[in-house]
């Protein structure tokens, strides 16, 4: 008997030690990412693809980041990731995506050594190698591995899927004309009173969060956001009165995605959790912009959309999305002209062709942004859904949640590798 114990003692000990020693060994390579990484950080994207470019083919020292970004990647692979602790193992997984994309970032840097002017060019397409440094600019915003030609096939399921959902709201009478106001009194009023809504219900769905500030709702006067028709910033919700009146069928769901669950939740929860000092410059937009388009499917749950009107307010923004989806690859990856991207909107949306022109010139100044809400709202509802088939009557929305945002932003294609991971 007592051998059997020491020899279970023993077994215990080696695999301890295999545990550790794969640990000491990401740990070192964190180390190591950290320190070179943030010698030479990548520009931060910009709003203009042409800064972006410019800002790209200022690096120095490329051949010496290859270098590294290579060997650390060779290093990776030699882990065997199930012998990680479970915090390493999404470590494991950021750090490899981020080496593969600065790779590719590096390659096209190296490509486009003899590129021309970049001041006249109306969009990427048009640049040295400029399908590529698309492909690259979708990742980069997005957080996902998908290609071009798989994000233009998903646009065109969801514009149809979208379209489906709006027939199914079955609206058949007028829009009631007390809808459309530029009382700014009254605007304020039904907003407050739909974040009290909200707020009786967050505690139920989401991870707690005792001292969440109080969001403040103000009318926006910077005309530079006026394409939206709310935005948030720093605590404050925005909405947008300019040239139209504004719809109040709209309140829910731009409330739910500026206000709380969606931006003022989630920043406000991500300040107040301790991530690694290596993730301190990585920002994952496809995350965090998908994040607040993924809350806007829980208006129910929470109280909203009561009104058929109010349901479809969401998916008419939805369909807007949807549709960008498509033009922003077709513009700036297969190089269509306005007019046919004008046609494609027009076929699936109508009378909206002055906010049409100002998208299209938005997508071809910012290419790739416009993906960032429906790709990451996308792989967040797949993992839902997932969770949902396996846990069946055991399934918790504040559990889900809590553990999809404990960990900060990430790259969106590491979310159902985040979910199945805790489970």
């Amino acid at each position: 008997m007592r051998d059997l114990l020491l020899f279970l003692s023993l077994f215990c000990s080696v695999s301890l030690m295999a545990q550790s020693s794969a640990d000491v060994r990401m740990e070192k390579l964190i180390e190591e990412f950290e320190k070179e990484y943030y010698r030479s950080p990548p520009p931060a994207l910009s709003l203009d693809f042409k800064a972006n470019l410019h800002n790209e083919l200022q690096t120095r020292n490329i051949k010496v980041q290859k270098t590294f970004f290579s060997k650390l990647l060779t290093s990776l692979k030699s882990i065997e990731t199930e012998e990680l602790r479970t915090d390493l193992q999404l470590d494991f997984q950021i750090i490899s995506y981020e080496c593969r994309l600065n790779l590719k970032r590096l390659d096209l840097i190296e490509k486009s050594s003899d590129h021309g002017d970049i001041a006249p060019l109306e969009s990427v397409f048009e640049f040295n190698h400029g399908p590529e440094w698309y492909a690259w600019f979708t990742q980069k915003w997005t957080g996902t591995d998908m290609s071009p030609e798989e994000i233009l096939a998903f646009g065109e399921r969801e514009v149809e899927r979208v379209k489906s959902e709006i027939s199914q709201l079955n609206i058949s009478q007028t829009k009631p004309a007390d809808q459309l106001t530029r009382d700014v009194a009254l605007i304020v009023k039904t907003l407050k009173e739909k974040k009290q809504q909200i707020k009786t219900k967050l505690e139920f769905l989401f991870p707690a969060f005792p001292q969440l500030p109080d969001l403040h709702i103000q009318r926006g006067t910077n005309p530079a956001m006026a394409q939206a028709p709310g935005y948030y910033n720093n605590n404050i919700f925005y909405f947008n009165l300019f040239d139209k009146p504004f719809d109040l069928a709209d309140c829910d769901w731009m409330l739910i995605h500026e206000g709380s669950p969606g931006h003022h939740f989630q920043v406000n929860y991500h300040n107040h959790l301790s991530v690694k000092s290596y993730r301190a410059g990585l920002r994952y937009m496809g995350f965090i912009e998908g994040w607040a388009a993924y809350t806007e499917n829980l208006g129910r749950e929470m109280g909203l959309y009561q009104h058929p009107y109010e349901a479809l307010g969401k998916w008419k923004w939805d369909i807007i999305r949807s549709v960008r989806i498509v033009l922003d690859v077709g513009l700036n990856y297969y190089g269509w002209t306005d007019q046919k991207a004008l046609i494609y909107w027009q076929e699936h949306i109508k009378g909206q062709d002055d906010i049409a022109a100002r998208e299209i010139a938005r997508m071809k100044r910012w290419p790739a942004q416009v993906l960032t809400y429906k790709l990451g709202e996308a792989e967040i509802l797949r993992a839902l859904e997932e969770e949902r088939n396996l846990l069946g009557a055991d399934f918790s929305y504040k559990s889900f949640h809590t553990r999809l945002l404990n960990h900060g932003s990430i790259p969106v294609t590491l979310i159902p590798h985040l979910v199945k991971q805790q489970l």
